[in-house]
């Protein structure tokens, strides 16, 4: 698994468009599919960390591209395996 920077990652995914998968713990999953048919999975939803989730629209039936949410991880898979990844807390 290769971590990469976040400036990175979005450069590469931010035109991908990802559909809402579920809601956890204040951690909103959006997960699409990429050119190459690997899977990618973000969560997202910044102003629910402070403790209102109800700042954050989530348009549950609409493909929503990367660069239109507030992402906080980023993962892209091939079949179970993790390939790469980012987390905006934690800079690389």
């Amino acid at each position: 698994m290769q971590k990469i920077s976040n400036s990175e990652f979005f450069e590469k995914y931010k035109d991908v468009k990802v559909k809402f998968k579920e809601y956890f713990k204040m951690r909103f999953t959006f997960d699409g599919t990429i050119a190459d048919g690997k899977r990618i999975e973000v969560t997202a939803g910044q102003n629910s960390w402070d403790g209102d989730p109800y700042k954050f629209m989530v348009r549950s039936n609409e493909w929503n591209p990367i660069e239109e949410l507030e992402i906080q991880e980023g993962f892209v898979y091939d079949g179970e395996e993790c390939i790469e990844y980012c987390d905006w807390t934690d800079e690389v």
